[in-house]
């Protein structure tokens, strides 16, 4: 029983991981590609304020 035990945390931990890590190469992956397209919205909507341009990140 404790075997089975130990390969079930083991399996909910690598899902965990797993899960986690996705999710930081997808924030990661969408800083880049909104930080790539930022020159051009900024002057595509005329953007100068640097309230407005924090707005619009």
């Amino acid at each position: 029983m404790s075997e089975t035990n130990n390969q079930l945390n083991m399996r909910n931990i690598w899902l965990i991981s797993l899960v986690a890590a996705c999710g930081g190469l997808l924030f990661g992956y969408d800083w880049v590609v909104i930080g790539g397209a930022k020159p051009f919205y900024e002057a595509y909507f005329n953007i100068t304020n640097a309230s407005l341009s924090g707005w619009a990140m």
